[in-house]
Formats: structure tokens, C-alpha cells, sequence
């Protein structure tokens, strides 16, 4: 089925009823024609079937189930990148068992995606050909522990933007959720509940962006930036790339502010992880609990706040720059404290009691 609106001079269709639109089977095609906008109140895409065109769907209620939504043109048309809209108040769910695939196609999300159900195994999302996923002021929620996939290593994007949330649901499988393109958190709320892993890197880079890791495991590798807004560790672990692996930057998190407890940075030989150093930048790091942080340099007038917590720091892990840590009653086991950064009191600082206001400036020095 082909919509052109060059065949009668309008650039919108509409497709409307209570039954379903199925599109199914090979070589089953739902092709909108260049530049044509079409509005379906109920649409299946399944096992085999295709929707193409560099167009736009607008989706109301849409049921992803299998096969592939691509950009491919009518012969001679020109080529380009169509895009895929679940509008505000529209649901959208991906619920096939088998993979569905976005290709050369943007996805964009005003309204509600589900991915996935509790209690069922379901299929990856194939992302090629530089395609996205843009959930821009939408919902987006991960009921299984499948992969978003980088099916052919070209960067794909998975943006959170404009208030928009990201849920990861915890399932009974207690597996890990892997997302294989590039994360961005530029003014959303992303969830985490249950483990997930970033393995096309993770950045957050918009004041007002909040991303909170429940009790899991968070593997982040090729690239870390936290560069503006909140995040929250609760209860988790979080893992960093090593340095330059891959060609990835040191992991940084800089103008933005940490909170939380669990473990951060630390190396663990069991999962094969091998942690880089993280180095913060003027950074506000406060526990809402005891905290476990490998290789970490506190730099360039990061301050630290203990709230009587105990921070289990690691070597090589330094405080630099200007920097402060604020014992508050708290505990820190290890920091090396260089020339220009303050740890101050009252707390223990490796074993030894700081009085109220005692400062210590520089490795061992008052």
C-alpha cells in the first residue's frame, strides 16, 4: 500500500477506525510517499513487514511486534532520513519476541513507549544506519533484559530530552538491559531500577537532567560524561571504562552534582570489569549513605560532603586542586590530599580524629 499525495494535491493522510491496520508477512510494505504525512489511529507492524518512505508516521496506537521501519524512497525519490512519531497522549508498545529493526529512521517520541512485559521474553531493537531514538517530553519504559543493538557499528543515538523519562524496570530474570548506541541525557529523568549497561557511552549534558541508578549493576564503557544537572547512586554499583580504551576519554563528571552510596568507580575481577580513573570537575559530591570509590580524582574545587557516612576510597585516589572534603562526622578511610585542597572535620580521616573545624591542607600538613 503506497500514500502519495502528489496524487491529489494534499500532503496529509489519515488512516481512522477501531480494527487494526496489520502489516505483516514478506515483502509487505506500508510505503508513504516523500515529504506525505500520514496519522494512523491503529497500526501493527509484525514478522515481516515494512514500513518505508522518507515520510512521517504518526502513530496513536501502535503495536511493534516485528519487521522493520526503514527510510527507503519510491524509485527516483530523494534520499533522506523519515521519522516515526507516537504523539502526546499516543502509546506505542514493542512486544514481539522476535527482533524489530529501525533503519536509516528516526523515532520520536511525544507520548508513551513500551518495550517489552513483565513475565515475557521479548526481542532486541535493531538500531543501523545512524538511526535514533529521540524521546522528546514522552515516556519510555524497559520491561525486559533485552538490547537495544548497533547492528551495524555506525553511532545511533538514543536522546532523553525536554522532561522526557526513561524507566528500566526491574524483571524476574534479575538480567542487564544493554543499550549499544549513545546515550543522552539532555533534560530528562532517566530511572534505573535493575541493571543496565551503556555500552555505546553515556552523557548527560543539561541542566535540569536527572538520572537516578537504583540497586544494580551499571557498566558504563567507551565513554562517561556528566557535564551539568543530577545523579543519583542508590544502592548500585557503577562502572567506568578504562582510559582511552576504545579511543574513549577519561571519564569526567564535572559542574553537576553526585548523591548517593553503593559503590562508584571500583574495580571488580569477578565481572571482568576494569575500571578507568573518573576525575571531577568542580563537582558537588554528597552520600545519602556509605560510599565505595576506586581511582577517583577530586579536582578543580570539587567539595565533598560526608553527612557522617563513610567513604571507603581506594588508591591511586586524590584530592587536588582546590578541592575540598567535608567530613561532617563522617568517615574517610583513604585520600591522598595534595597541595591547594582542604579535608576538614570533625570526622576520621584515615583513622585519625579531626576536631570541629580542624583542617588539614596538603598531604598530612595543617
Amino acid at each position: 500500500m503506497t500514500l502519495d499525495p502528489e496524487r491529489n494535491d494534499t500532503s496529509s493522510y489519515m488512516i481512522r477506525g477501531q480494527g487494526w491496520f496489520i502489516i505483516r508477512g514478506a515483502e509487505t510494505y506500508f510505503i508513504v510517499a516523500d515529504g506525505a504525512t500520514v496519522t494512523a489511529d491503529h497500526v501493527a507492524l509484525e514478522t515481516g513487514g515494512t514500513v518505508r518512505g522518507v515520510s512521517t508516521l504518526e502513530v496513536k496506537n501502535c503495536r511493534w511486534d516485528g519487521g522493520t521501519m526503514n527510510s527507503t524512497s519510491l524509485p527516483g525519490g530523494q534520499p533522506g532520513q523519515g521519522v516515526t512519531v507516537v504523539p502526546l497522549g499516543g502509546t506505542m508498545t514493542i512486544s514481539g519476541v522476535t527482533n524489530v529493526t529501525l533503519d536509516n529512521r528516526q523515532l520520536l517520541i511525544h507520548g508513551a513507549v513500551v518495550w517489552g512485559a513483565f513475565g515475557n521474553p521479548f526481542g532486541d531493537i535493531l538500531v543501523q544506519n545512524a538511526s535514533s531514538i529521540i524521546n522528546d517530553g514522552g515516556r519510555f519504559d524497559v520491561w525486559n533484559d533485552a538490547t537495544i543493538r548497533n547492528a551495524d557499528e555506525r553511532q545511533g543515538l538514543f536522546l532523553v530530552q525536554n522532561n522526557g523519562v526513561f524507566q528500566k524496570h526491574i524483571t524476574e530474570y534479575l538480567g542487564t538491559t544493554t543499550i549499544g548506541i549513545a546515550f543522552q541525557n539532555g533534560g530528562g529523568t532517566v530511572q534505573a531500577d535493575g541493571s543496565v549497561t551503556f555500552g555505546g557511552g553515556f552523557s548527560q549534558f543539561q541542566g535540569g537532567s536527572l538520572t537516578v541508578f537504583g540497586f544494580g549493576t551499571y557498566i558504563v564503557s567507551r565513554w562517561f560524561e556528566v557535564n551539568a544537572g543530577t545523579m543519583q547512586l542508590q544502592g548500585g554499583a557503577l562502572y567506568f571504562p578504562t582510559a582511552y580504551v576504545n579511543g574513549s576519554p577519561v571519564p569526567n563528571f564535572s559542574n553537576a552534582t553526585f548523591q548517593g552510596y553503593g559503590s562508584l568507580g571500583e574495580a571488580n575481577a569477578g565481572l571482568g570489569i576494569s575500571s578507568g580513573i573518573l576525575y571531577t570537575d568542580c563537582a558537588q559530591i554528597t552520600l545519602t549513605g556509605n560510599l565505595t570509590m576506586n581511582c577517583v580524582y577530586l579536582t578543580d574545587h570539587t567539595q565533598t560532603h560526608l553527612a557522617g557516612f563513610t567513604l571507603n576510597a581506594y588508591p591511586p585516589s586524590l584530592n587536588e586542586g582546590g578541592s575540598a572534603i567535608y567530613l561532617e562526622n563522617g568517615n574517610l578511610t583513604y585520600m591522598q590530599n595534595l597541595a591547594g585542597s582542604t579535608i576538614q572535620g570533625p570526622g576520621l580521616y584515615r583513622g585519625r580524629q579531626l576536631n570541629d573545624g580542624e583542617i588539614l591542607t596538603g598531604e598530612g600538613g595543617r
